[in-house]
């Protein structure tokens, strides 16, 4: 079974405090350039003996040629995938209030060991460039959700908070100690009506994508070489679900739906049978790797004595990008007869699965 992953502690800190905890310190910086070892031990050697002899022969110093600059490449960033199913450009240039995360780690060509290269956060996605380096590999990590300026919650000093934890400045900074490490988390930090912020795990109706090149199941060696192609294509995809509940049989009271870390129950109130909607997966890097997600269904009958019969607990498997249609009868519950059905339903993916879930 897939993880999942719980909601964060509320008690967040904020300003400074909140950046040091998204900041993971590296004892050793990107791109720097260390001499050949046994030139390094040739120059102690001959240092070393020169100072012994004092002879007139001997050298009074001793020079060591500098390493060579690694060539430089400027390369634009580009993209693929759901993002381009309603516009060429993921990011609105007209209102300007998507936001857009990046993240590119950094390995030497014939290393493993990937340290933080460049982080940048963004509005406009027009002529995104970074600067890369002959002799390394890249990986790139992003995610880009829509009127992110009107939903996430921005502190007095700019920054805006998770999944990006960063402020806006439309260019990368090149940083080996500054990880942005929530991109690939579904929490992220809404404003609430008070003017604070609020966490949330799964979020109702809000349009989010996801992408990466490398460092993930089954593309973990993945990477770009800067020098191959003057362009690096992110495929970012659309990390939301469609739900949709209809309670067969119900006559009277409300039915209570908790749907995984979503804290707020969706309610379906007789006469009405039927609720929908969407949101975001709790799992990004799940949900982008097999494009589903397995999430828990809890369901509640409240009467209008308000006696409640819990119509039990069941994992669902939601298919990202697809409206996932569950049925399920209201009644007394007994060891047979109640089911969970569950109709997947999509224009843009075609016709979905139909799966028959037993309810105990």
């Amino acid at each position: 079974m897939r993880s999942a992953y719980s909601l964060v502690n509320t008690n967040r800190p904020s300003g400074a405090e909140a950046t040091k905890l998204t900041t993971m310190r590296k004892n050793d910086s990107i791109g720097r350039i260390m001499p050949n070892s046994m030139t390094l031990v040739a120059a102690l050697f001959a240092a070393s003996f020169a100072s012994c002899s004092g002879g007139e022969d001997a050298p009074s110093e001793v020079t060591e040629e500098p390493a060579a600059e690694p060539k430089a490449y400027t390369v634009t960033l580009g993209y693929a995938g759901d993002i381009l199913e309603t516009t060429q450009s993921p990011l609105s240039k007209a209102s300007g209030n998507d936001l857009l995360g990046i993240h590119i780690t950094a390995a030497t060509n014939g290393s493993d060991y990937y340290e933080s290269y460049a982080y940048g956060l963004f509005d406009d996605s027009e002529n995104i460039t970074v600067t890369l380096y002959e002799g390394y590999k890249y990986q790139f990590e992003a995610t880009m959700i829509r009127d992110a300026k009107d939903l996430i919650y921005r502190e007095s000093d700019g920054t805006y908070m998770r999944p990006f934890n960063a402020q806006l400045t439309n260019e990368f900074a090149y940083s080996s100690e500054v990880w942005m490490t929530d991109l690939g988390y579904g929490t992220i930090d809404l404003k609430d009506e008070d003017g604070g912020w609020e966490p949330i795990g799964m979020a109702p109706g809000v349009e989010r994508y996801y992408g990466r090149i490398g460092g993930y199941e089954g593309h973990y060696d993945d990477c770009f070489t800067p020098g191959e192609s003057d362009q690096v294509t992110i495929t970012m995809n659309k990390m939301i679900f469609g739900y949709k509940f209809v309670a067969n049989g119900l006559t009277e009271g409300r039915i209570e739906i908790y749907l995984g870390f979503y804290q707020e129950p969706l309610t379906i109130e007789y006469p009405e049978t039927e609720i929908s909607g969407t949101m975001t997966f709790d799992d990004i890097q799940d949900a982008y790797i097999y494009n589903r997600d397995d999430i828990n269904v809890s369901l509640t009958w409240i009467k209008d004595d308000n006696t409640e019969i819990s119509l039990g607990n069941h994992q669902v498997e939601f298919v990202r990008n697809m409206m996932n249609t569950a049925t399920f009868n209201v009644k007394e519950p007994t060891a047979s007869d109640n089911y969970f059905n569950i109709i997947l339903e999509d224009e843009i993916m075609g016709e979905g699965t139909n799966t028959e879930i037993d309810v105990p």
